[in-house]
């Protein structure tokens, strides 16, 4: 099993957690904008690859900062700069991705679930919380791989034994973080 293609289930993996937790603040637009570019890019990911030229994709992502600068007031910055973060990882996404490119994305969605926590305080923000950070354990480790051989290729079992094992960076931090923050 290659190494990229379960990077790659993570990245987007990582990327809809973020999506997921600010949607319901969201512009429409963006909104349908993150959708209507996802949906291509998952194809290019998987199917049918296609290069769409750099020079677009940073047309556009000027593009859409200058409308996110048009629209900011003083009292109210975090819903256009989720919006355009949202854009922001869908073009990323578009693109080939390098290791480079991949922790981009992993920082755009923690910025977004950065978002989603100064636009509610539900406890549901928990849940997205602890879900992004096992995942980006996981994603983490198996991007060391994919930097090092991009084709790197390892039986199922040696890959799942991998990610596995990764997880338990969050599980020891989590509980040593509550001990280290109550005291």
């Amino acid at each position: 099993m290659k190494v990229e293609g379960v990077l790659k289930i993570l990245t987007y993996a990582l990327a809809l957690t973020g999506f997921v937790s600010v949607a319901a603040h969201a512009g429409g637009v963006f909104v349908a904008g993150f959708v209507a570019l996802m949906l291509p890019a998952a194809w290019r990911d998987w199917r049918r690859p296609f290069v769409v030229p750099r020079w677009i994709l940073n047309a556009l992502a000027v593009a859409m900062v200058i409308v996110t600068f048009l629209r900011l007031r003083i009292d109210n910055i975090v819903v256009p700069a989720v919006d355009i973060l949202l854009v922001m990882i869908a073009l990323k996404f578009m693109e080939d991705k390098q290791p480079r490119d991949y922790f981009q994305i992993f920082v755009l969605s923690l910025l977004l679930l950065a978002g989603a926590s100064l636009l509610s305080l539900d406890m549901i923000f928990l849940a997205y919380l602890i879900a992004f950070l096992f995942l980006l354990s996981s994603a983490t480790v198996l991007l060391a791989y994919f930097t090092e051989d991009p084709a790197l290729v390892m039986p199922r079992r040696t890959l799942i034994a991998i990610a596995l094992k990764s997880l338990l960076i969050p599980l020891v931090a989590l509980p040593v973080t509550v001990i280290l923050f109550v005291l």
